[in-house]
């Protein structure tokens, strides 16, 4: 199929093949934990049987697939939410005339970011919307599970089968609905532009099941990122409860603990701590203050979800230093049977890094010593380091692991990096010095 325009978000990209050509304006970025939003348009839209997004987490084998709904004058598309621990995401957009005819896009790799802010200027960022109904197809052979992204419990249902029809053969699929936080039913009925029939199709039996989500009953879900964290003022804390089920929810934030809300949003928000206070941005508003600001200043926020009269919250310890940084954590105390416990020595250039656990807590490092603290999980633990700012000289960064009391000895083993050295409670890998650096490694824990 000719390629006649390309360009990542830059220019549409239009593909013809077969009588179907498919006008698309390619997204480089989207955020984690929405629901993302694309856009085709097709010519001539009358001739349009069917179109698709397929979509995967980069790196994953099996393709996922949502159909496009009429959002005039194109075709519009809603993918489920994107986990903020993958990395990207492959998709292509496909079209299918009623004459048979196909015609596809090429594949792009958009990268999943946790706020918009994080994108770069220059490349499109996928609208997105925080309550929608997604209806998600699992080509042959594909796990019920999408790996990467949020789903409903139970993955997709295996009672939702469509017939596919693609070139004239019949195609088995799945299919589930997946419901915000508002929505309680939906259907698994693929939508076509009105006046649009699908061919015939003489040797198999298209059915349609209609599938009822049941509301989910009412449980908060209370995370926050970085946790718990080593870092430098001013310091970018992320309050999550988009976890949480329920109808109706609502998300309220007291940020400095005076008693007093300060905003009633999302589940997702982002605030800036710093010794003069709490803001959205890392810029300070007003002017600059005429008494120097204490050494520490400690936050207790409060984070609560509510649905009806109904409302839970929890409190969340922050402490800012201006010496030794930041650092977030529960009031109460973290498990001591499931503590990770880690010292990190970076003997870099000019050099800090970000240490992630098991892709969720994570933690500052500067140059030198430093130390963090996590909850870990009974059996395999995985730590991602990653070189955030290097001066460009080869250097080390050594792991040791023995204030961790249940580690097993012996356990660790390398995923990725240059080692250098590893011992029963320690590994040493070498650096090239360039910032994006990254080493993983692995342990188990015994309890």
């Amino acid at each position: 199929m000719p390629v006649l325009a390309a360009g990542l978000g830059l220019m549409p990209l239009v593909v013809s093949a077969q009588g179907v050509t498919i006008d698309h304006k390619a997204v480089g970025c989207i955020v984690a934990e929405q629901y993302p939003k694309m856009s085709a348009c097709f010519v001539p839209a009358a001739g349009l049987a069917r179109s698709r997004v397929y979509f995967r987490a980069g790196g994953t084998p099996h393709w996922y697939f949502v159909d496009g709904r009429p959002d005039m004058p194109c075709v519009g598309y809603v993918l489920p939410k994107p986990k903020r621990s993958i990395k990207f995401v492959d998709y292509y957009v496909e079209g299918m005339s009623s004459g048979g005819g196909e015609g596809r896009t090429a594949e792009y790799k958009p990268i999943v970011v946790v706020r918009a802010s994080e994108c770069k200027r220059d490349v499109p960022v996928a609208p997105f919307l925080t309550k929608a109904t997604v209806v998600v197809g699992a080509t042959p052979g594909a796990p019920s599970i999408i790996p990467g992204f949020v789903v409903g419990a139970g993955g997709l249902s295996s009672g939702a089968v469509l017939g596919i029809v693609a070139g004239g053969a019949a195609v088995a699929g799945t299919a589930v609905a997946l419901s915000g936080n508002d929505t309680t039913t939906t259907t698994s009925a693929i939508t076509l532009p009105p006046g649009v029939t699908l061919p015939p199709v003489t040797t198999t039996t298209t059915t349609t099941t209609t599938t009822t989500v049941t509301p989910q009953p009412f449980s908060a879900d209370f995370k926050i990122f970085p946790f718990p964290p080593q870092g430098k003022e001013p310091f970018e804390v992320t309050f999550d409860e988009c976890a949480s089920t329920g109808v109706n929810l609502k998300f309220i934030y007291d940020f400095d603990g005076d008693g007093i809300d300060d905003l009633k949003d999302g589940c997702s928000v982002t605030q800036v701590y710093r010794l003069t206070g709490v803001s959205a941005t890392a810029v300070m508003p007003g002017p600059p203050p005429t008494t120097l600001p204490p050494a520490s200043r400690t936050f207790d926020a409060r984070a609560c979800v509510g649905q009806g009269t109904h409302k839970e919250c929890r409190i969340w310890h922050i402490v800012v230093n201006e010496n030794t940084g930041a650092s977030v954590g529960p009031v109460e105390p973290m498990s001591a049977a499931r503590r990770i416990a880690w010292a990190s020595e970076l003997d870099l250039d000019g050099g800090s890094g970000q240490v992630v656990v098991n892709g969720e807590a994570a933690a500052f490092a500067s140059r030198g010593r430093s130390a963090g603290a996590a909850v870990g999980r009974r059996g395999v633990n995985r730590i991602e380091a990653q070189v955030v700012e290097a001066a460009g000289r080869p250097g080390t960064w050594r792991f040791e692991l023995g204030t961790t009391g249940s580690l097993e000895a012996g356990s660790v083993r390398v995923i990725a990096g240059e080692v250098a050295l590893v011992t029963e409670s320690a590994i040493v890998f070498r650096l090239k010095g360039r910032p994006g650096e990254r080493v993983v490694f692995a342990f188990r824990t015994e309890r």
